[in-house]
């Protein structure tokens, strides 16, 4: 929307009684236009059609927000021409990660645990009653992997392959499996859904704690394993800005980076999924796109399958996907 439409629409979201995620992602969008555009800009076109007292109770709340939050750091330099970038934690270490003045170790001092990953573990095949059987009894017995993996191979090799990716071990993660069935979109299930999806992923209240300990190494690999991490938790923001760590200090073709990447391209948040997509045409090179395609193609998720084509274009034609598509700045590529 133009700034103008989307302060009115985010402005009335904030008034009627939404489920508090959409009421947080409404005044975190009028904030960033309150930053970007000026507190007169959002007081003009968010209240046209409201009476004095409703416009002046929510200025003041908006300003409330504003004094408690601190301020944010607004980039001008967006690509395109586009409206300028709102970030607001750990910005300054990105510039320094950027000007290696700063060690990343210095601004993630941990190690992320070994289970971390296991948060994001999940599998979609289609419905099948047998298989969806089969699921159902190995979350109930993980010994019968070999016996179902048998009957069953793609179930099987499924299971193996996402284990192995996340390393962790099958027999360790089907106990704590859930299965759910949906619809092509990943939606719920309704009378008018078409194809029926199966899903097998963590049951996250039973999934256990993601902790964290002192890390005594500063390597790329952990934090990969950190970026794994923070995508399984709930801020967008602390998964991005790994994300871009990565996008600024990782080698070409870095396993871990390149899996974290496509793990989070199927994220809630569009900023982490276009961080996903930067980091994966800096990083990226011809030998590594079998890799990243197979593993975006089992995320069965249309996020995914966007990024996917989108990589794919890029290695097919890489000077006309920049004229094209020169919203991705790739700032870093030699």
């Amino acid at each position: 929307l133009p700034p103008d439409q989307a302060c009115k629409f985010f402005a009335a979201c904030l008034r009627l009684q939404y489920h508090q995620h959409v009421k947080a992602v409404a005044l975190g969008t009028v904030l960033q236009l309150w930053h970007a555009e000026g507190r007169d800009f959002v007081a003009s076109n968010a209240f046209t059609d409201q009476s004095e007292e409703v416009t002046r109770e929510t200025m003041a709340y908006l300003e409330a927000v504003i004094r408690r939050a601190g301020p944010r750091r607004v980039f001008p330099n967006r690509p395109c021409g586009g409206h300028p970038r709102v970030s607001c934690e750990k910005v300054d270490a990105m510039e320094a990660l950027q000007r290696g003045t700063l060690d990343w170790g210095e601004v993630w001092r941990y190690a992320a645990p070994q289970s971390a990953s296991r948060r994001l573990f999940r599998i979609v095949l289609d419905y099948d009653a047998g298989l969806a059987a089969a699921a159902w009894e190995l979350t109930q017995n993980p010994s019968s992997l070999h016996d179902i993996s048998v009957r069953y191979p793609v179930l099987g090799q499924a299971l193996e392959y996402e284990a192995a990716t996340l390393g962790v071990r099958p027999v360790d993660i089907l106990p704590n499996l859930m299965i759910t069935f949906v619809d092509e979109l990943l939606y719920p299930l309704t009378k008018n859904s078409g194809s029926k999806l199966m899903v097998m992923q963590l049951d996250v209240l039973e999934g256990g704690s993601s902790g964290a300990c002192k890390s005594e190494t500063s390597s790329i690999d952990n934090l990969s394993a950190i970026a794994m991490q923070k995508l399984s938790q709930s801020c967008s923001e602390s998964s991005r800005l790994v994300l871009e760590a990565l996008t600024i200090l990782a080698p070409r073709s870095h396993r871990g980076a390149l899996t974290a990447a496509c793990y989070a391209s199927v994220h809630k948040d569009a900023s982490v999924r276009e961080q996903a997509l930067e980091l994966l045409l800096r990083l990226m090179q011809e030998a590594d796109v079998d890799y990243v395609s197979r593993l975006l193609e089992t995320r069965w998720d249309v996020h995914a399958k966007r990024i996917l084509r989108e990589v794919r274009d890029y290695f097919q034609e890489p000077e006309t996907y920049v004229a094209e598509m020169g919203t991705y700045k790739l700032r870093y590529s030699n």
